[in-house]
């Protein structure tokens, strides 16, 4: 599993980054808080979790590893999958 990703920021779109990882280019869906203090071209440090589905490999990215931690707990809870957990790690950043 990819449980940290350090790199470049390339692009921003919505709640998304593209970090460069030596050549490699990772789409990561992150927080509010990040999303506000990542700039292009600056280099970023994440804590990651991702998801696998049948139709999608989605690559969360958190501040710290406390808020990952929280939203691996959130889907611990009964019904709550992994964008419900990040709407609420995204309310509480």
């Amino acid at each position: 599993m990819i449980s940290r990703i350090r790199g470049t920021v390339l692009e921003r779109a919505g709640n998304r980054l593209t970090i460069d990882v030596q050549g490699m280019g990772y789409e990561i869906t992150v927080t509010p808080d990040v999303l506000s203090s990542a700039r292009i071209d600056s280099s970023i440090d994440l804590f990651t979790h991702v998801v696998i589905r049948e139709d999608a490999w989605t690559i969360y990215g958190f501040s710290s590893p406390e808020s990952r931690a929280h939203f691996l707990l959130l889907q611990s809870v009964n019904g709550v999958g992994p964008k419900v957990a990040f709407s609420i790690v995204c309310v509480l950043a």
